[in-house]
């Protein structure tokens, strides 16, 4: 009986005491009213009502919906995507999906392919969720989308990737002549590049001659916005020069040329050069005139007797 007398009044004094802790009691008038306690950091509550007709996210500008990349280089596709107010999304609603074989490539953070060329780029707080593509080849070109989940439904943005890959050219085609001891000049050109190469190395046969100092072996390189010239030059070739030369530019395919180097008699020697280079006429001298090539006609058919 004694306990039980203990236990009510232990019950009647801490209980009110608990529900003090959960909330606030104002007194107006004689009239105790009880409000819920204030969270701090908790944030505003939006109604559902609102939440699908005011803060459905839409798509920023100033990126393209069309990117052109090289092959083996890195290619970058732009989803900036905010709720209204310059909120960011939250991120288990971006997806990226490749159009071709609609597979879901990432979802957030989460990459759900087995290539690991493919990654989600996303710095916390911005409003950019860039889908990043390693090592591109011909077969990642094609159109991707990137999807926001809203109350609403789903809302998507289409970029389209071409991945394309410059071949080189060497200006004169694919055989060059020239005589022995004149001087040699190629010219490789690399066109419609989003970059120009890092290097462009030349190779007379399997030998790389960039430095060939010995040789006298001068390589100068241009480049503006698409275009990319490359010009090798060395003076007085001769036979051990022939062979291929070939331009090879880090980020294009590579163009070769076979050169040719003729060996002429008149050019080699200096008398002739010298008469060449004068505009003598000593080269239609040596070849008989006509009185004397009919003389020696009816000479020789006259030497030859009837048997």
């Amino acid at each position: 009986m004694i306990k039980a007398f203990i236990s009510l009044c232990v019950f009647s004094v801490f209980i009110p005491r608990l529900a003090y802790t959960r909330s606030e009691t104002h007194l107006n008038t004689g009239t105790d009213v009880t409000r819920p306690a204030k969270l701090k950091g908790s944030n505003k509550y939006v109604p559902l009502e609102k939440l699908s007709s005011e803060l459905i996210p839409e798509f920023g500008e100033g990126f393209s919906n069309n990117v052109t990349v090289q092959r083996e280089s890195t290619a970058f596709l732009n989803c900036p995507v905010k709720n209204p107010g310059d909120r960011p999304v939250s991120y288990p609603l971006i997806s990226w999906v490749r159009i071709r074989d609609w597979h879901i490539l990432t979802n957030g953070l989460v990459r759900f392919t087995t290539d690991d060329r493919f990654n989600v780029l996303y710095k916390e707080g911005s409003f950019n969720w860039i889908l990043q593509i390693k090592f591109a080849q011909d077969r990642d070109a094609g159109i991707y989308e990137c999807q926001v989940s809203t109350s609403t439904g789903t809302i998507s943005r289409r970029v389209n990737l071409n991945v394309i890959y410059p071949e080189a050219f060497i200006k004169g085609g694919e055989e060059y002549h020239v005589d022995e001891g004149s001087p040699i000049s190629l010219t490789c050109v690399i066109e419609s590049t989003p970059t120009p190469p890092q290097y462009i190395f030349w190779y007379h046969n399997d030998r790389m001659v960039n430095y060939d100092v010995e040789r006298g072996v001068k390589v100068i390189t241009s480049s503006d916005s698409t275009r990319t010239e490359s010009k090798l030059t060395f003076a007085n070739a001769n036979k051990r020069d022939e062979g291929n030369y070939t331009c090879s530019p880090s980020n294009s395919a590579p163009a070769t040329v076979q050169l040719f180097v003729t060996r002429n008699s008149f050019a080699a020697d200096p008398v002739m050069k010298q008469a060449i280079s004068g505009g003598s006429r000593l080269m239609p001298s040596l070849a008989p005139s006509l009185p004397l090539q009919i003389g020696l006609l009816f000479g020789a058919v006259a030497y030859i007797k009837p048997s």
